[in-house]
Formats: C-alpha cells, structure tokens, sequence
C-alpha cells in the first residue's frame, strides 16, 4: 500500500488506527497497513512499525515517514513512568478487594508489572485468601521461580523467574481446571499442573501485591481461560489501557493504576463495570502516580491525523 496524499487504512468501531502521509518532496508509504474490524482486532504503532495484532507476525514498517506524521494520542506500549502506576515497598502496602470476583474453574488474569527487586523476600502479587487459597507469586523455596500455591499445601512453579531483570512485563495466568499456563509479554514461558483445591470461589478477600516490592500498572481478571492469541493482544496494549476495550466477556474485574481511577484516597475504581472496588491500603499519596498525559491510556490511541 502506498499513497503520498491520503489516510491509509482504518478499523471499524472504536479505536480505529490510520497514519497519514503528507506529500514533502519525497514518497511516504506505509507497507502493508492491515486494519482490523470486529472486537478486538486493533492495530499499534510506532515511529517506525505498524503491527497487525489479529494474525500475529504481519509487521509493517515505515518508509519516508517523519515521526511527527506518527504522533500517538497516547502512549502504546508504554514501558516508563509516563503511565499510571502504584509503588509498593514489599511491608504492608497492599490492595485490598473485599468482595473478590467469582472465577470458577477456568479463569485468567493479567498483571502488567515491574519488580524493584526480586530474589531477596516473599513475592504475592495475587493473594485470594479466607476460605480457600491461590497465590500467584514467589518465594525461596520455589528458588524465586513465579509459581502457584493452594490450597494443597504446595507450590507449583513454571520453571522461569521472568520479572527478575526488574523491567515492566506483561503477564497473563490462564487455568482450565488443572491446567496453568503462564504468559510473558505475549509468548507462553511455562506450563503447570495445579491443585483443583484452590478453593477460588470461596475466598472472602482478594490482596493484590502483599506483599511486593515493585510497580503494579494493571490488573484484570476473567472467569474465563483465555486463548493464546488473546494473551497475545492483550500485551500489545498499553499499561495504562483498559482491556475491555477488546476482551469484555467474561472480564470480572480490572483495575488500572493511578488517581484517575481513584474514587477517593482510598479507592481504586473497577474499571470493568462489575463493581468490585478494591481499597488501598497504607499506600502513601506519593507512591500512587497520575499517567503523564494526565489521562489513562486506552486501545482507542491512534495515529493522529496531524499532517505538519
């Protein structure tokens, strides 16, 4: 596809994804511009990549093209400060959901987070509890391996530590029954046998990152377990983008981090529609951080058409 004076490419719906190419004296084009329509086929991009995330492996690239005729409304793939975020300093800084989201047997949920540190102490950064037990985490005795406990009594570890390079990661857990895959930024990194005695449902409280020494920028869950091709497009969103905007069904509960999802001091909102508002707790005004842009990124970003 090429075209020196028009809008290249669009999606149907909400967040639909172009770039314009503003004639300077030399050919712009854009090869291979695939937009997608229907629930959850959305592009990104950068300054110099077009990816088209419903048939993974597509990738467009650029050509001629200023950065300024690819300007962002917002930050996609965001991996810096400029997106909303909670610090926690691994005590007794948590979230707390009271009413945690019934999951059943097949579920998932995603975590887009980067440890301070990670080796040295205990690592839940999902911890359903009173009732029954599933932790998502780490500890020593799992040699600082992500693994899962029940309640079995055990840990199951996916063989792979993944947050110990301490940047930001994208992490999807799916479980159909037993069956436990672990995601990272997209890719399948390991698979586990669980206990089917988590007990899940029966839990009366859900803390989030408690106790975890690190940034935490969202966090969704599903009663559903979801495709790799899905954890895939997940990952392609921003951190501070609101999932629903491609996977609503089944979505339970998610929480983006920062004060614009703030019902108070105190409460993050759930972004999902469901309700489940979680509180914070001993978490300092200065450790909860507003996204850069002022706004949470969303899957609606798109290529400006802004030509200079």
């Amino acid at each position: 596809v090429s075209d020196t004076s028009s809008t290249l490419g669009s999606s149907t719906g909400e967040g639909a994804h172009r770039a314009v190419c503003t004639p300077s004296g030399t050919t712009m084009y854009i090869k291979v511009c695939q937009g997608g329509t229907g629930d959850g086929k959305y592009n990104y991009a950068d300054n110099i990549s077009v990816r088209e995330i419903t048939n993974p492996g597509n990738i467009g690239t650029t050509s001629g093209m200023a950065a300024s005729n690819l300007a962002l409304t917002g930050t996609v793939k965001d991996e810096s400060d400029a997106a909303g975020f909670v610090e926690f300093d691994a005590t007794n800084e948590y979230i707390d959901v009271s009413t945690p989201p019934d999951l059943g047997a097949d579920f998932s949920f995603e975590l887009v987070v980067k440890a301070d540190a990670w080796g040295s102490g205990n690592a839940y950064i999902i911890d359903f509890h009173t009732g029954g037990r599933f932790i998502f985490g780490t500890t020593s005795s799992q040699s600082y391996n992500l693994a899962i406990y029940d309640n079995s009594g055990t840990w199951d570890n996916f063989g792979v530590k993944v947050l110990d390079d301490l940047a930001v990661h994208h992490l999807v857990v799916t479980v159909s029954g037993t069956a436990a895959t672990l995601y990272d930024n997209g890719a399948p990194v390991g698979t586990q046998t669980i206990s089917a005695s988590h007990g899940l449902d029966s839990c009366t409280d859900l803390k989030i990152s408690y106790p975890f020494l690190g940034r935490l920028y969202r966090t969704s869950f599903w009663n559903r377990t979801l495709t790799a091709s899905e954890a895939l497009q997940l990952s392609a969103l921003g951190t501070h983008a609101d999932p629903s905007k491609l996977f609503s069904r089944g979505l339970k509960s998610c929480y983006l981090m920062g004060k614009n999802e703030q019902d108070s001091a105190t409460k993050f909102h759930d972004v999902s529609g469901r309700g489940n508002h979680a509180t914070i707790s001993n978490v300092s005004s200065d450790d909860v951080h507003l996204p850069a842009n002022g706004t949470p990124n969303s899957i609606s970003s798109v290529l400006k058409d802004s030509p200079k």
